[in-house]
């Protein structure tokens, strides 16, 4: 799971050269709030250094995109061969599906296992 907190600079790794066909990917993202339904695109840029282990993005909430609601979203990621392009029905391949969790550090997510409950507080 992805942690986005709202209002800064997020590091985002992910895995997703193994799956590119682009020789020179473009990669946009979609952002789907559980709750509200609402799709958030754009584009971030791959930072990593290392690009076959792995990739890095930087997503700065509320500049990159500004996710309206916190809590939690389905993203994907899409290659395209294209810088612009912002509608995820025209881009390329779908290269990765995960969730995210949007915190402004006030809330607590509690998990349930096996009968044994645990809150966990997120520092925004």
């Amino acid at each position: 799971m992805v942690l986005i907190n709202r209002g800064q600079a997020n590091t985002v790794i992910l895995t997703l050269t193994e799956k590119v066909t682009e020789a020179i990917p473009y990669f946009l993202f979609l952002f789907v709030c559980d709750l509200t339904k609402v799709e958030y695109t754009f584009l971030m840029s791959d930072t990593s250094l290392y690009t076959e282990r792995y990739n890095k993005f930087v997503l700065t909430e509320g500049t990159t995109v500004d996710l309206i609601d916190t809590g939690f979203y389905h993203y994907y990621v899409y290659e395209q061969d294209n810088n612009t392009n912002t509608d995820w029905e025209q881009a390329g391949n779908l290269l990765e599906v995960g969730k995210v969790w949007v915190s402004d550090g006030t809330q607590s997510i509690e998990t349930v296992a096996n009968d044994y409950t645990e809150t966990f507080i997120t520092n925004g």
